[in-house]
């Protein structure tokens, strides 16, 4: 899943209301109100892709790609405080399943000031990825995955460990000169089905607390560094009923520089008791479906062509590495690929060709290459 925001983003806390909404929301928001005080915004995206794999019979036919509405609502108090909610809820407009399934993704609301920073209270973006790991998610269609951002633990947007899109989560972050900070935590989570019974002996999954911590430094205007750590405690219920408690860790490094229309960027993490990944199965010490000890390398290179016909094009490579610490596991690929965006940059068509380099426990290749097209309309 493809959850960049582009790399304006901030907690929208650190200009104010009328500067507040990302860059990328403004764009392509529909604004319904907007006053001195008080702005109220609706926008969102219908996105498709299909994958093709190479040497390997597969289902080609095109699948939602994380098509998404949401609310922005934001006003004015005194003395530089303003507030914002949001709302977002996930939609598949193709019916792939033949139901109309939806979902949240989103759902907070809080305070900012620019000299004490911005406190967000609900389902929000973890700082793990809006001040750190969103740096190497720059592939429109492929990659997050050696990040940890929305495959770590058993809830596939990272909600219940907290790495993605973390709920019932209160967060502050602050810029002070060149560093930004920002903690968070997660209050107890609802107990719910581990849903993976060919890779896990976990029946119920529940969060008791997550707590997280960010810094990160801006070296240059155009060089930025920083890192990220991430505790859970975690209760489960094991098949025939039997209780289990485990902490779940994470820390990451990340970097990224921006030199004129070049962009390159590299995270690396250790996640332990963290990542859940079939690309591991048949780990001897793998039977909760949670790998002990795992890393991870993501990486980007990136050019930007502007004003070529009546849009600009994107031209981008890298890799993505998550491996296994105690094993030949890993899920790996390589990647080339291409965007070009149209009508205000709101329409977006993307390639990505994927030399995939995955092997199970036993050092054996698994998966394939592939070619993967997107469609994306923002609104």
């Amino acid at each position: 899943e493809y959850e960049r925001m582009f790399h304006h983003i901030k907690y929208y806390a650190m200009t104010g209301l009328l500067g507040a909404i990302a860059v990328s929301q403004s764009a392509y928001a529909v604004t319904v109100y907007d006053t001195a005080d008080a702005r109220l915004q609706i926008g969102g995206r219908i996105a498709a892709s299909s994958t093709f794999l190479h040497g390997v019979d597969n289902d080609n036919d095109p699948k939602n790609a994380g098509s998404r509405i949401n609310v922005v609502h934001e006003y004015n108090l005194a003395d530089g405080w303003s507030t914002i909610t949001r709302a977002e809820w996930g939609f598949d407009p193709f019916f792939t399943d033949g139901t109309n399934d939806h979902f949240k993704r989103l759902l907070y609301t809080g305070v900012s000031n620019e000299e004490y920073g911005t406190v967000l209270i609900g389902k929000q973006w973890s700082l793990w990825y809006d001040m750190l790991a969103w740096y190497t998610d720059y592939f429109w269609i492929n990659g997050a995955t050696a990040q940890g951002s929305f495959n770590a633990g058993f809830s596939g947007d990272g909600g219940e460990n907290g790495l993605g899109r973390p709920d019932n989560a209160i967060s502050w972050q602050n810029t002070y000169d060149k560093l930004t900070v920002g903690l968070m935590y997660q209050i107890e989570g609802d107990e719910f089905d581990a849903d993976v019974p060919d890779y896990s002996n976990i029946e119920r999954f529940k969060r008791k607390y997550g707590a997280q911590g960010v810094a990160r430094y801006a070296v240059t205007d155009d060089w930025n560094v920083g890192i990220a750590l991430q505790h859970s405690n975690i209760d489960s219920t094991l098949d025939g009923g039997s209780q289990s408690s485990a902490d779940a860790n994470a820390a990451l490094f990340g970097t990224n520089y921006a030199p004129g229309n070049w962009y390159f960027a590299l995270t690396a993490g250790e996640y332990r008791d963290t990542v859940f990944d079939s690309t591991f199965e048949g780990l001897e010490e793998q039977g909760s479906g949670i790998v002990d000890v795992a890393r991870g390398y993501e990486g980007v290179a990136h050019y930007t062509f502007e004003n070529v016909g009546p849009g600009k094009f994107e031209l981008y490579s890298g890799f993505n590495r998550l491996e296994d610490d105690g094993s030949s596991a890993r899920n790996a690929f390589y990647l080339l690929g291409g965007a070009y965006f149209l009508m205000d940059n709101n329409l977006i068509l993307s390639a990505e060709y994927s030399l995939d380099d995955s092997k199970d426990a036993n050092g054996n290749d698994i998966n394939a290459n592939s070619t993967s097209l997107l469609v994306r309309y923002n609104f």
